[in-house]
């Protein structure tokens, strides 16, 4: 189930989204996106640069987020494996 999809049937109002999907956050902000520009509700995250679907990489991610007007905030953004991020 999307995000959108349970936000919209439950007549959810979310005030923050935490995402850690080991590597499918492009998947999940897609399905998102409604909710993302609606809701406008704050996002952790936790990309793993190395584990992105073929032809994506964090810049897409982060992309998807900022075209929505969203700013990051490192939370920890040195690790190898994931990258944790506070957007408003």
């Amino acid at each position: 189930m999307r995000i959108d999809e349970l936000v919209r049937t439950s007549s959810l109002c979310p005030a923050l989204l935490k995402i850690d999907v080991e590597g499918a956050e492009w998947f999940v902000l897609e399905g998102a996106e409604q909710t993302l520009a609606q809701s406008k509700p704050g996002v952790m995250l936790e990309v793993h640069p190395k584990w992105q679907p073929e032809g994506i990489v964090p810049a897409d991610v982060h992309a998807r987020l900022e075209r929505f007007g969203y700013v990051r905030h490192d939370i920890d953004a040195n690790g190898d494996v994931a990258w944790r991020e506070l957007w408003l």
